[in-house]
């Protein structure tokens, strides 16, 4: 049920609001809980909410047009931001390069460590056989 308040008319259910807003009812209560849409609730219970159309109007405006920078550096800061992503993608790649060669190290220190073990262990048996 609309009421006349001057020039703006108040709308006094969810069902009025997402009427107005060509919405339904659940996708308006999450845009007031998670966007704030502009609803009041003139009583401490929840189920009264009240909005004006001329503020539901203000506020879809809003939504619908881009935010002004709120500073110059916008794009400073986004360039920075770019200039720090390609430093760090070369800091990784030359850290997969290190760990490459830190792997293939290992893995050939291994090798010559087992190697090392199979001869030592050959060797004892040997001497061991040559002493008995």
């Amino acid at each position: 049920m609309d009421h006349e308040n001057g020039n703006d008319q108040l709308l006094t259910s969810w069902k009025e609001i997402a009427g107005h807003l060509g919405k339904g009812v659940r996708t308006v209560q999450r845009w007031e809980r998670e966007l704030g849409l502009p609803v009041r609730r003139p009583a401490e219970s929840r189920h009264i909410v009240v909005a004006l159309r001329a503020e539901l109007d203000q506020w879809i405006l809003a939504l619908s047009q881009p935010e002004a920078a709120p500073c110059c550096s916008c794009s400073e800061q986004l360039s920075k931001a770019k200039q720090t992503i390609v430093e760090l993608r070369e800091q990784l790649a030359t850290m997969e390069l290190q760990m490459e060669s830190a792997l293939r190290a290992v893995q050939r220190g291994n090798v010559a460590t087992m190697r090392g073990t199979v001869v030592s262990a050959e060797s004892r048996r040997e001497s061991d056989g040559n002493a008995a």
